[in-house]
């Protein structure tokens, strides 16, 4: 056996950095950077939010939720109350007189694209 595995083996029976070193007669700083590095190795796993399925993420990056973008798509159409919407903008359509809110633009003039081409156009389209 190695003694990196001979290390980790130690490691996963409870001792202490130190009480390795002083087994195996090495320095700590050692035994600490192959401890890191061996957990460096292994890969980041999590279950995807939508199938379940596993998901593999890269080591530094954002831990990946979903395992493709058609669960991801899934996943936030069906918990839609999850999203965290913080204002309300209220209105007042330009061309019908209409009352109606918006949720992401605060200098809205029309309730929608047909008021929108009738109050701007007017008949002549």
């Amino acid at each position: 056996m190695d003694k990196k595995n001979k290390i980790l083996e130690l490691r996963d029976g409870g001792m202490s950095y130190r009480e390795i070193g002083e087994v195996l007669d090495m320095p700590v700083g050692t035994v600490k950077t192959i401890c890191a590095r061996s957990r460096m190795e292994l890969p980041l796993t999590s279950t995807c939010k939508q199938c379940g399925k596993q998901t593999i993420s890269i080591r530094g990056k954002k831990t990946k939720q979903f395992c493709d973008d058609k669960c991801r798509m899934a996943w936030w159409n069906a918990n839609r109350h999850l999203v965290n919407i913080k204002t309300n903008y209220m209105f007042t359509c330009k061309h019908c007189g209409k009352e109606f809110t918006s949720q992401t633009h605060k200098n809205r003039k029309y309730c929608s694209q047909a008021c929108y081409l009738e109050g701007r156009y007017g008949s002549e389209r």
